[in-house]
């Protein structure tokens, strides 16, 4: 065999090894990849880039999981939602190399209980289609508070916990206990709330605004009543009358 022909043989040989070793490194995962992925994870399919979700040896990676999908690391950390109580393997539930068409967030809302969620629906919630609150895209919602559904007509006096007076059966409040010192005793028993707490134009915790006011009130007893004595006595009409009968005993 002369030169010429062992040149162009040899040349042969490495443009082929190179060439398929050009198209093992791109494309290698086509050989080991048991199935196309989903269309949201469709790009890993083109590059190759099986390491993006795997580790060697491993078939899974929840932390691979988690550097891209920042909403369910935060549920995670909070405990909060369905992920943050659900298990910590992502391909329970969410299983790939299934196709571009597979639907990695499948959820059977006709059987799905919401009280896994920490949010559980009842009273008139429980008549609520998904739509109201979830989009079609996600069911992913950071909603724990009622005041990102509902107005606070209270305006921030309350706080946020609505449940300390109101239920999701009516949102009514048939009766009310006052948590303070000034609650009203005696006489002033006899009278309805909208006496004392009346609709304001003024600032709240919330900003400018008006609500009926619950806070901020003014408690002397000049407030309301005529001080007959003009201010003889001073302010605190408690030294000599009470609440029951309002004379002097």
């Amino acid at each position: 065999m002369d030169k010429k022909r062992v040149f162009l043989l040899v040349s042969g040989v490495i443009i082929l090894f190179f060439l398929f070793y050009l198209i093992f490194q791109t494309r290698w995962s086509i050989l080991f990849s048991p199935g196309e992925l989903s269309n949201a994870h469709a790009e890993f399919d083109e590059s190759g880039e099986c390491r993006a979700c795997h580790t060697r040896g491993s078939r899974l990676d929840n932390g691979k999981c988690l550097d891209c999908h920042d909403e369910i690391k935060d549920a995670l950390q909070k405990e909060y939602g369905l992920h943050g109580r659900a298990s910590s393997e992502c391909s329970q539930c969410h299983s790939e190399h299934h196709g571009r068409e597979y639907k990695l967030s499948y959820l059977d809302t006709e059987t799905f209980d919401h009280a896994t969620t920490g949010w559980a629906l009842d009273g008139v919630h429980e008549l609520l289609k998904c739509e109201a609150c979830h989009s079609k895209d996600s069911y992913l919602l950071d909603m724990h508070e009622c005041v990102l559904c509902h107005d606070d007509v209270h305006m921030g006096q309350l706080g946020p916990e609505c449940h300390r007076c109101h239920d999701a059966k009516s949102f009514n409040t048939e009766t009310y206990t006052h948590q303070t010192d000034k609650a009203p005793k005696g006489k002033h028993l006899q009278w309805s709330c909208d006496e004392c707490h009346k609709m304001e134009s003024g600032n709240y915790p919330l900003g400018k605004g008006v609500a009926v006011r619950y806070t901020g009130l003014d408690f002397t007893c000049n407030k309301c009543h005529e001080d007959v004595h003009d201010g003889e006595y001073g302010k605190d009409c408690a030294e000599c009358h009470n609440q029951d009968t309002f004379k002097k005993e």
